[in-house]
């Protein structure tokens, strides 16, 4: 019966297979202040498991008209998520903002996946509730 030995290899591969993959979905995120510390990458790749959550994210920041954002780098203009105008972003100063421009940041807000900002072009967007870099 050379079957059987073939069968157990392929069950016990198959259960590895499904075990792994249910440790990885369950993985734990590292929080702070009650928001998920996450990066754009986390994001882009999987944006059902940040949708309406609180994130802490760093990026880069863009300010410009029509595009104010964060984006992972320049040259990947595709990995970009769109940031509310509301909240601290009105708050500070068209000036403070613009001093930021093309610096990394950390953005706190929460994220919702099915807004995708001006003309839809993000990943997304993050309402803001916080700045700093």
């Amino acid at each position: 019966m050379k079957l059987f030995p073939a069968l157990s290899t392929l069950f016990f591969y198959g259960f590895l297979a499904l075990t792994l993959i249910a440790c990885e979905s369950g993985k734990e995120r590292k929080t702070e202040d009650g928001f998920i510390v996450c990066s754009m990458a986390d994001i882009v790749e999987n944006p059902g498991d940040f949708h309406l959550k609180k994130v802490k994210v760093p990026g880069i920041f863009t300010y410009e008209f029509e595009n104010v954002c964060i984006r992972r780098n320049w040259p990947n203009n595709a990995d970009r998520i769109w940031l509310d105008s509301g909240g601290p972003a009105t708050i500070l100063s068209p000036a403070v903002l613009a001093s930021l421009k093309e610096e990394k940041i950390v953005i706190s807000g929460i994220y919702h996946m099915d807004q995708k900002g001006h003309l839809d072009k993000y990943q997304g967007t993050i309402q803001c509730l916080g700045i700093s870099n």
